[in-house]
């Protein structure tokens, strides 16, 4: 198993969810995330309150972030700011999310890109009706609300995802490209449920490719077996809950 498979959290719950080998974007043997950050010129401040977290309801459980950090937020000239706040800041994160965000701001710059608004990576809790921690809980997830291009137009998901506006179909060619390059291992838009109808989700799920598109809840052919059961189990998970509550 790699080390990248054995730092998975969802591996407490599904351990053939991780596939065998190295991914291309990991750190080569005997290199460290944080030296890859270093070595892109990625640039970030580290985390001086390490002290655990655990999400509402479950103490038992820790929030453990692999190897965070607060990302600056500026990469490629595209600018990354938390919906609510007047200008951008450093954001806490996974170095591994890191690798990934300075690949989909590289790819946002080229297509003239100013500004990323989004609802953050790291917050520790549980999936909604389970035990199971959030990829947020781990900070291998980042939610984007919108963009701003450079002539200042602005593309919101809550807003234009659906219809065939000029916004509209930017967003889903983004979504589409995100998984083509899979840039992330998960992408889920507004067509996977009414809880993410107003941004992207994107996650780094292991052995996971996965978009929701209009077809519905399908996975890929070539989507890993673990996949297929950490979905199982969350549903399970969901019935005996509701079963529990009758």
């Amino acid at each position: 198993m790699s080390p990248r498979c054995a730092g998975a959290p969802l591996l407490l719950l599904v351990l053939s969810a991780c596939q065998a080998g190295r991914d291309a974007r990991d750190p080569a043997p005997g290199q460290t995330c944080l030296s890859l950050l270093e070595a892109r010129g990625i640039a970030y401040d580290p985390v001086l309150d390490t002290r655990m977290e655990h999400p509402t309801g479950h103490p038992e459980i820790d929030c453990a972030i692999p190897e965070q950090i607060l990302l600056r937020p500026v990469l490629h000239q595209v600018f990354f700011r938390l919906s609510g706040d007047p200008a951008p800041r450093h954001f806490r994160t996974s170095c591994a999310m890191a690798l990934r965000l300075d690949e989909m701001a590289a790819l946002l710059a080229r297509q003239g890109i100013l500004e990323v608004v989004h609802a953050g990576s790291y917050n520790c809790r549980a999936v909604a009706e389970t035990s199971a921690l959030s990829l947020h809980a781990t900070a291998m997830a980042f939610d984007v609300l919108g963009v701003m291009t450079r002539s200042g137009e602005g593309y919101s998901v809550l807003r234009d995802w659906s219809g065939s506006s000029e916004g509209s179909l930017w967003l889903h060619r983004f979504a589409e490209q995100l998984y083509e390059e899979r840039l992330f291992n998960v992408v889920l838009t507004p067509e996977q449920d009414a809880a993410h109808r107003s941004h992207l989700h994107l996650d780094l799920t292991p052995g996971a490719h996965y978009l929701s598109r209009k077809r519905g809840w399908v996975l890929p052919l070539f989507a890993s077996a673990g996949a297929l059961a950490l979905l199982a189990m969350i549903a399970l998970l969901r019935k005996k809950r509701r079963a529990g509550a009758k």
